[in-house]
Formats: structure tokens, C-alpha cells, sequence
């Protein structure tokens, strides 16, 4: 399914990974929108703090940056996966060549497990 396809005519939730978040929880009310876009790391937030972030995301905006603290982004992916993340937007390579090498990072790494686009 194409990124479009998504939010078309859909209700549509982005939820950052902001601190604010613990101060107004939204849990489950994320079930209460079509569509629920995360940005970056959080979509780590729905393992650690579910209740506050609730559990659904179907779209993952990221940069794909490699992250060694916290393991590979194939890591991460798989994680992704198991989350029922549905599809992945990445930002584009024409902002700089670090965003080239991270598109294309993904690319072998993904090996066509996860729908995704170019912002």
C-alpha cells in the first residue's frame, strides 16, 4: 500500500516522542484514529510506556541514522515488524549524502519486509 493510501481521507494522529506525553497520556485513544504516525524514536515508546503512548503505529517517519548504543537499525527493524508497523517514510537523500547512505543502509537492511517511501 502506497504512504498515500494511508492518510487519504483518513483520521490521522502523529505522536512524537515529547515528554509531554507523561503529563497527558493518550493510551488506547490511539485506536480512536485510522492512521497513527510516530516519528523516530518513538515508536520505542510503545514498548516502554504503552499506556501513556498506546501501542498501534502504522507509520514510522525516520531518518534511519544508525544507532550503536542501542543495537543495528536491522535491530531495529525487526522490532518494527513486531510492532505492526506498516510503513516506512525516510527522509530524503537530496537534503545531504549522510541521508543517501541511510536510504540505502535501510534498503539492504529492510530486504523488502517493510512498505516504505521517500519523503
Amino acid at each position: 500500500m502506497t504512504f498515500k493510501n494511508y492518510v487519504k481521507n483518513k483520521s490521522v494522529l502523529l505522536i512524537g516522542p515529547a515528554s509531554y506525553l507523561l503529563d497527558f497520556p493518550i493510551g488506547e485513544k490511539v485506536l480512536d484514529y485510522d492512521t497513527v504516525v510516530r516519528i523516530n524514536s518513538g515508536v520505542d515508546l510503545v514498548e516502554k510506556i504503552p499506556q501513556f503512548v498506546g501501542r498501534r503505529t502504522d507509520i514510522l517517519f525516520t531518518t534511519y541514522d544508525r544507532d550503536d548504543f542501542n543495537g543495528t537499525n536491522n535491530r531495529k527493524i525487526g522490532k518494527w515488524i513486531k510492532n505492526n508497523v506498516r510503513h516506512v517514510r525516510i527522509t530524503p537523500a537530496a537534503i545531504n549524502q549522510h541521508f543517501k547512505s541511510n536510504i540505502e543502509m535501510f534498503k539492504r537492511e529492510n530486504n523488502n519486509r517493510l512498505d516504505f517511501s521517500i519523503i
